[in-house]
Formats: structure tokens, sequence, C-alpha cells
């Protein structure tokens, strides 16, 4: 298969260096540069990482990556559902497991919204409670009109 690995690999060969100089030269590790070479891109962790790897493989080689970045972009897709496929997971999986996760993030903001006004809730009333014991009488408490009572 023809890809950018293949023409990265060409590309090193022509310049006489080695698999290893460009990890080290592109802070790559040395499976990736592998994995890249051999076109692989479904064995490197993400397509962000194939990404970047290409590019800075294309720049420690004195390159421009757009060139590979667009060579890169056709096969993108194929290797992540190759990767699915081979880890036995459905695509949907992935948007299942976020939705799952925002639903448990909405859910333990909620919990914490509630913990916070019963924690305040009870503080007022605390010092409201307080202020009965002391023998003051607070504005809620004071009787807007004094009923005259009839025995007097």
């Amino acid at each position: 298969m023809r890809g950018p690995g293949t023409s990265l690999r060409e590309e090193r060969d022509r310049q006489g260096l080695r698999a290893e100089d460009i990890a080290s030269l592109a802070s790559i590790p040395m499976h990736s540069v592998r994995a890249i070479e051999n076109n692989r891109f479904d064995d490197l962790p993400s397509p962000a990482h194939a990404r970047k790897f290409v590019s800075s493989y294309a720049r420690a080689l004195g390159h421009d990556p757009d060139h590979w970045l667009g060579q890169l972009a056709e096969l993108l897709p194929h290797a992540r559902s190759i990767r699915m496929q081979r880890r036995g997971r459905n695509p949907l999986d992935d948007r299942r497991a976020a939705l799952y996760q925002q639903l448990t993030v909405t859910a333990i903001v909620a919990l914490l919204w509630i913990l916070y006004s019963l924690i305040t809730h009870m503080a007022f009333r605390t010092e409201h409670n307080d202020a009965d014991t002391v023998g003051e009488t607070t504005a809620i408490e004071k009787p807007l009109v004094e009923i005259p009572r009839g025995d007097q």
C-alpha cells in the first residue's frame, strides 16, 4: 500500500537517516516511527497522534508536512474503523460513553447544588434558632398588629 509513511520512509532513506534518527529528531517513539513507515496508522493511539507524528516526522526531514498530512487525511477514517474492529467495539460505543459521561457530570453538579442549598438552608435556620435562644425576636416573629384581648 502506497501512503504517506512509504513516502516518508523513502525520503528518510534518500537523506541517509536511520529510523532511530527520526525518532530522536522528531521526538516520536520508535514503535510509532515503524507504524508510520509501514502505513499502520491504526497502531497509533489516535488520529490526532497520527497527524502530530507525521507532521513531526516531515519537519525532522526538513519538509513542510502539508503534503503528507493530505495523504494521511484520506487514510485516517479507514484506520479508525480498523482499530475499532480490532478492539471489538462498535463506533457508536464511543458516542454512548461520551453521553453517559456528560449525564454523569450533570447529575453530580445537580447533586452538589442540592447539597449546597440544603447546607445553606440549615445554616440560615441555625442562625434563626440562635436568635430565639438569646431572647431576641426577629422581624418575622414580631406580630404586625397587636390584637387586644377582650378581658382587659
